[in-house]
């Protein structure tokens, strides 16, 4: 199993051994540079594999646009790696937000309002 997250505990990459799928959950307040740290953990968790990917939003209070930025900016150029995204988020806003990154990733995507 591979675990990373930060000192600040607002945010973890989890990928099981061995599973196609990388969890990433987020709690609190997410600033832009816990997006730019956060989503570079989760390249190195995947790695040169193809992924279906699950974010757990549910507890969220708010995020700087940046955070969301650093996500796209660095996902883009390796979307093809990409299978798959699941939204886990109480937050209409969210999962509607999440479907359309889904569509610039050109993935399929999941909206739960509970991890599934």
């Amino acid at each position: 199993m591979t675990v990373l997250s930060d000192d600040t505990q607002r945010w973890e990459v989890r990928r099981d051994e061995g599973s196609e799928g990388v969890l990433v959950t987020f709690r609190g307040r997410i600033t832009g540079e816990d997006g730019r740290r956060s989503a570079a953990a989760f390249l190195a968790a995947m790695g040169t594999s193809t992924v279906d990917l699950t974010f757990d939003v549910r507890d969220v209070e708010s995020h700087e646009g940046a955070a969301r930025k650093a996500w796209q900016d660095q996902l883009l150029p390796r979307r093809k790696q990409l299978r798959s995204m699941t939204v886990v988020s109480r937050s209409r806003l969210a999962r509607m937000a999440a479907t359309v990154f889904a569509m610039v990733l050109g993935i399929e995507c999941e909206v739960h309002e509970e991890r599934p």
